[in-house]
């Protein structure tokens, strides 16, 4: 079975993208930005928030709980996985802004990381030993990377 996903648009330059959630607090348009933060080492900050309709800025902060954060979830890593097979020398930074985001990227890792381990490296920055390693189920990170396995 696919993992229910919402449909989204790019922009030409492939690091913009944007979609609509759909929920009881109504249609949200969420945005997706990737960002080269590490030119040498060709690796990309994912940015992920609300669209402020009014000034167009993406807000990373706002929990808009409308009850589709699993298909969020999904868009966002199928967004994230056509991004990196475009760009297959890429790395992807992804790091919450709090504690609560890490946990809910590292929820959406673990229950696909049987799927995203057969094309795709993920490594975690531990929390206690502020160390990168190889991601493992149920361990509390405070970012991770993602990259294609060559």
């Amino acid at each position: 079975m696919t993992a229910e996903k919402y449909e989204f648009e790019g922009s030409d330059s492939e690091d913009y993208f944007e979609f609509i959630s759909h929920g009881p607090k109504g249609e949200i348009t969420k945005a997706v930005q990737f960002t080269l933060i590490d030119e040498d080492a060709k690796l990309y900050n994912l940015g992920m928030g609300d669209l402020d309709p009014l000034t167009g800025n993406v807000l990373d902060d706002v929990t808009t709980d409308n009850k589709d954060t699993e298909k969020i979830l999904n868009t966002v890593g199928e967004i994230a996985r056509q991004f990196i097979d475009k760009k297959p020398n890429c790395s992807i930074l992804i790091e919450g802004n709090s504690n609560s985001r890490n946990r809910l990227y590292r929820i959406g890792i673990n229950k696909n990381l049987d799927i995203i381990a057969k094309k795709y490296r993920v490594i975690g920055l531990e929390e206690q030993n502020l160390k990168w390693e190889r991601f493992i189920k149920n361990t509390n990170y405070l970012a991770f990377i993602i990259s294609k396995r060559s």
